[in-house]
């Protein structure tokens, strides 16, 4: 994007990070990601589970998450792509 096509969307510039963390959850939910992976990609707890199973999972979802952030990378790219025509 050239400087001066920056200047036209100002509203880019009052972008903030929980911004992006919304936008890439309602897209992972979008692409059918889980609701418990995407709080894990998002690195939040998840209310859903049980204060014992917390403790006693050690499952770091890795794979998991690398896979829905796949899509997410995916899907993004497409996005750039049709807003660059």
């Amino acid at each position: 994007m050239t400087p001066d096509a920056y200047e036209e969307h100002e509203w880019q510039q009052d972008i903030q990070l929980y911004d992006l963390r919304r936008t890439a959850t309602t897209n992972l939910a979008n692409l059918g990601v889980y609701e418990r992976t995407i709080t894990r990609v998002l690195n939040q707890t998840d209310p859903g589970v049980a204060a014992v199973t917390a403790v006693y999972n050690r499952h770091n979802y890795r794979k998991e998450k690398l896979e829905a952030l796949d899509l997410w990378g995916d899907q993004y790219v497409l996005i750039i792509a049709d807003n660059e025509r």
